[in-house]
């Protein structure tokens, strides 16, 4: 079909409008790549067409190599990720200790070996597909986590800055926030980031033992015949197809182990692939066939590197619900869940969020999630906002069934009540129940 120079019409008929400026605002804070990532090309299982095509040991000697240390802006961030999972642990009666850790696409695996230092697992073991995990000072990060606790003292100096609302801020007072302040803070760094800001007790996280790695494999996650208690995924969940993956995980865990996964959100715009055009939404309102077409026709010196970074991402483009119900197939159930938006509508190096859009052009999510509905009716408003999301999972055994033991034990915690036999004890609890009438039986 043909489109106007100014303006792409995809195979449904649909024509959408290019905005005057826009890419060239995408090229300035985001940038338009000329060259795919390696990593994407030839890392990718997806990319690959599936685990089982990709040559791990060809992986490995291309990408191998070492890293010495980690910056403390480094270490913080992955410190909050790992926050993140345990406040979703709060959020369920499980005891936040777990024997056998299992970390996909661990990247240099330090989420894993804080784990093991938080004592949160007496064992971890990281997986990916090359080796960017053995090179690590594991001397250093201990050294970061004292270093970070210091970092509280700045909260004091943002509260006081940002007392001034932020139109009415000084150029001074700006920079000192925006420059200074923000970028020093984990806390407010990760929250405009990530969009999720780690309440204080982050600051209190104590190491109880040395952030170490037990075990990392090089190679194919799908190969693993072991089972764990937990198994967590970072950053790397959208490197699988969830319809591939979620089952492979469920058959690693034992009955009542966690699963935890933080992963992007491929319906929000600009999201993790950092792909664009001359419109909002440009890869989530177009089918992939149509966004391959446009980039061929509209932006043909940067088609290939986009398509590649396309092609890395789990080609199903999973949505939270998406998440949770093929986990429940596979005897996941989502015990809870998070989405983080990020709270700036317009960034620096991430473009205009949801949120920015929709500041600048009220009707411009109700128009993309029309297009999208052409190829994809599932896809509801709510799916376009976040930025990412976690999920904590528990395995759970599809074999059992309701019968009256199972009423029983279900009906004991409700029915239970203390009776102590010592005198001592007797009178405490009288006087428990005088004092909170709300426990009387």
């Amino acid at each position: 079909m043909d489109s106007s120079p100014g303006s792409f019409t995809n195979s449904f008929g649909t024509r959408i409008d290019f905005v005057p400026g826009y890419i060239e605002y995408v090229d300035r804070v985001i940038g338009l790549p000329k060259k795919a990532s390696e990593d994407y090309v030839h890392a990718s299982i997806n990319a690959a067409g599936g685990h089982q095509n990709l040559d791990y040991a060809k992986v490995n000697e291309k990408f191998r190599y070492e890293r010495k240390a980690l910056s403390l802006s480094g270490y913080a961030a992955r410190l909050a990720r790992v926050y993140m999972f345990l406040d979703l642990m709060r959020n369920t009666n499980a005891v936040p200790q777990f024997a056998r850790h299992l970390d996909i696409g661990c990247g240099i695996g330090i989420q894993p070996r804080i784990l093991r230092a938080l004592g949160i697992v007496d064992h971890t073991t990281g997986i990916d597909v090359y080796d960017r995990c053995t090179g690590v000072d594991e001397s250093a990060l201990a050294k970061q986590h004292r270093r970070l606790r210091w970092m509280r003292a700045l909260e004091p100096f943002r509260r006081s800055a940002v007392k001034v609302p932020p139109e009415e801020r000084s150029d001074l007072r700006r920079a000192v926030v925006e420059k200074v302040l923000d970028p020093l803070s984990p806390r407010h760094r990760h929250k405009h980031q990530v969009g999720y800001m780690p309440d204080s007790d982050f600051y209190r996280l104590k190491y109880r033992a040395k952030p170490t790695l037990d075990r990392f494999i090089q190679g194919d996650v799908f190969e693993i015949k072991e089972k764990f208690n937990l198994i967590t995924t970072f950053t790397s969940f959208e490197w699988f197809d969830a319809r591939t993956i979620l089952p492979k995980v469920a058959s690693m865990l034992e009955n009542g182990g966690m699963f935890y996964i933080w992963v992007s959100n491929w319906w929000s715009d600009i999201n993790v692939t950092r792909l664009s055009g001359h419109f909002p939404f440009a890869c989530q309102r177009l089918n992939k066939d149509d966004y391959y077409r446009y980039l061929d026709e509209c932006l043909p010196d940067h088609a290939e590197a986009m398509k590649g970074t396309y092609a890395w991402f789990d080609p199903g483009h999973p949505t939270l619900a998406d998440y949770a119900e093929i986990g429940y197939q596979n005897g996941l159930m989502a015990l809870d869940f998070r989405e983080y938006n990020r709270p700036d509508p317009f960034g620096t190096h991430t473009g205009v969020s949801p949120l920015g859009h929709i500041a600048l052009d009220g009707g411009v999510l109700q128009q993309v999630l029309d297009e999208i509905h052409q190829f994809r009716p599932d896809i509801r408003l709510t799916d376009l906002l976040p930025l990412s999301h976690s999920i904590l999972f528990r395995k759970f055994d599809r074999s059992v069934k309701l019968d009256e033991a199972g009423l029983n034990r279900a009906t004991s915690p409700v029915q239970f009540q203390y009776r102590p036999t010592n005198p001592a004890l007797r009178l405490a609890k009288k006087l428990a129940v005088k004092a909170h009438p709300i426990y009387r039986r």
